[in-house]
């Protein structure tokens, strides 16, 4: 049945962003949003204004809540570098695995899908994905300034060079690779920083 008019909007944008990540946006319909959010279409419209003000909504919702996710990991592992590999970890331990519908990541997803023929959407996405670049930096200006690092060290350069390793990884959940095919490539990343390898 339809919502009525007072309704939980982060339970709606919940509910929007698992479908956009699961279909893609050209692949969802405003029929599908209404019956996944259980709004009727006034009400959809009216808190939303589009299909694409929805899109919006939804990244906003996903990306705070994955940059709080990340900030978190970063500083409650016993250490800056600790921080990185926790978070590496994870992303393996999310991925791969002979899934039969692997998702990836909503924002890198729709980074591919949507930001290039929208403006308002790659602004949405740019400014999760470099937020999340950031902390990866301080992470990284933190291991300098424990001695975990060499000062010498760029923590913007180190950023940038995760960040993409991080885009490869999502891309390759998104492909369906398994979860051995996602370790290497994290292995082969903390050789990189002197690091030994997870489990």
């Amino acid at each position: 049945m339809p919502r009525p008019a007072g309704f939980d909007r982060n339970e709606v944008l919940e509910r929007a962003a698992r479908l956009f990540w699961d279909r893609g946006y050209c692949a969802t319909s405003v029929s599908d949003l209404v019956q996944a959010t259980r709004l009727r279409p006034g009400s959809l419209y009216a808190a939303f204004d589009s299909k694409e003000g929805l899109l919006l909504a939804a990244l906003d919702h996903y990306g705070s809540r994955s940059l709080e996710n990340v900030r978190r990991i970063l500083t409650d592992n016993g250490g800056a570098l600790a921080g990185i590999v926790a978070f590496l970890d994870l992303l393996v331990a999310e991925g791969g695995g002979g899934r039969r519908d692997p998702r990836g990541c909503f924002l890198v997803n729709t980074a591919l899908e949507v930001a290039p023929h929208n403006e308002r959407v790659r602004r949405h996405v740019r400014r999760y994905l470099r937020a999340i670049e950031r902390a990866f930096a301080d992470a990284f200006r933190a291991a300098v300034a424990g001695g975990e690092l060499e000062p010498a060290a760029d923590p913007a350069r180190m950023a940038g060079h995760l960040m993409a390793t991080v885009w490869g990884i999502r891309v390759m959940q998104r492909l369906g690779t398994r979860r051995s095919g996602l370790r290497a490539v994290v292995d082969e990343y903390l050789r990189g920083l002197g690091l030994a390898p997870g489990p």
